[in-house]
């Protein structure tokens, strides 16, 4: 289920527009967002770093206690998940091939989605997922 839209990219950020205010309640901070590149064949990874409802505009009318609410969400690009490369399936790599256009569709990644992005990172030979260290303290 689409969660929202790119709102506005910066180098290493974007904002995403949240229509269903719903939708804000199935989301958290640090959690993993795919939004839609423009490459075939490829998602841009993303982590939620803050989760956002403000006034956008004063009130509509002077005799209502209405405001216009805009739900966003600011989302620190973190990579590129691949479908196919060559032989190889399933590739995340800790770079961004492209970024993300104004617009494009973004997902908060759940269920088989989330299985394979994490397999991806955990069987990744060259620079494998790392949680932490054994450590003991005498």
């Amino acid at each position: 289920m689409e969660l929202g839209k790119v709102q506005s990219v910066d180098t290493g950020n974007v904002t995403i527009k949240v229509e269903n205010e719903l939708l804000l309640n199935d989301v958290q901070v640090n959690q993993i967002i795919q939004i839609r590149s423009t490459k075939t064949g490829e998602k841009i990874i993303g982590l939620i770093s803050k989760i956002l409802r403000k006034a956008v505009s004063d009130k509509i009318d002077e005799n209502e206690d209405d405001f216009i609410i805009e739900n966003v969400i600011r989302v620190n690009l973190v990579g590129t998940f691949i479908a196919k490369e060559g032989t190889s399936r399933n590739i995340f790599k800790r770079t961004l091939n492209t970024v993300p256009s104004v617009n494009a569709d973004c997902f908060l990644l759940k269920g088989d989605d989330l299985t394979e992005f994490m397999k991806s990172i955990s069987s990744n030979e060259d620079n494998p997922l790392k949680l932490g260290k054994y450590t003991q303290i005498y």
